[in-house]
């Protein structure tokens, strides 16, 4: 029990790019985590529905509209 406990609130994470330092390891999951928060935080404001896209250019567009809403988001709060 007390090895259970002593990984609560930790979350293992990997990279396969060996060039990467921990730090910057560890800064791209919280960023990532940032960016899902945002949008989490933006689809349920705008009530949006899951989008599901098939073609390449689809979902490259998907992206950068939720990049955008993402830049919009921080600017206006």
């Amino acid at each position: 029990m007390a090895d259970e406990s002593r990984d609560d609130g930790k979350l293992p994470i990997e990279s396969s790019d060996d060039t990467l330092s921990l730090e910057d390891i560890v800064l791209g999951y919280k960023q990532i985590n940032n960016v899902e928060q945002a949008f989490r935080a933006l689809k349920t404001t705008l009530e949006l529905r899951p989008s599901f896209h098939s073609k390449h250019e689809y979902i490259r567009c998907h992206i950068f509209i939720c990049f955008l809403a993402l830049v919009l988001a921080r600017i206006a709060s």
